[in-house]
């Protein structure tokens, strides 16, 4: 590489890092998706919400529980992708501070097929 600098990709502890960075934004993003989609359905702002009282067929179709939990529920699984995030980043270093590097993620074939 010309110019002396060094990218992500040339220094291990450096990249490590900024997977960790990745997962933990990954995961706060997870968790305020979700914790919207949980709480808000249930809301006055759900219920007064002027977009969804323009189309009345849509502002019926809202106001029914089923879908209010239909949103909850991605909400919820949000919540747990945030916290699949979580482990994925804690597991992925090890408890003197060294990342453990794992380039099979996905269980993809290494090397000659």
């Amino acid at each position: 590489m010309l110019g002396g600098g060094s990218t992500v990709s040339d220094v291990p502890g450096r990249a490590a890092e900024a997977d960790l960075l990745r997962r933990l934004l990954f995961a706060a993003y997870f968790f305020e998706v979700g914790f919207l989609l949980v709480i808000i359905p249930w809301s006055t702002f759900w219920d007064q919400n002027a977009l969804l009282e323009a189309i009345p067929a849509v502002y019926r179709w809202s106001r029914s529980e089923f879908i209010r939990g239909a949103v909850s529920g991605v909400g919820a699984l949000n919540i747990g992708a945030g916290l699949a995030e979580l482990a994925a980043a804690w597991l992925g270093r090890r408890g003197n501070g060294e990342p453990v590097f794992r380039p099979d993620v996905g269980g993809a074939p290494q090397g000659r097929v």
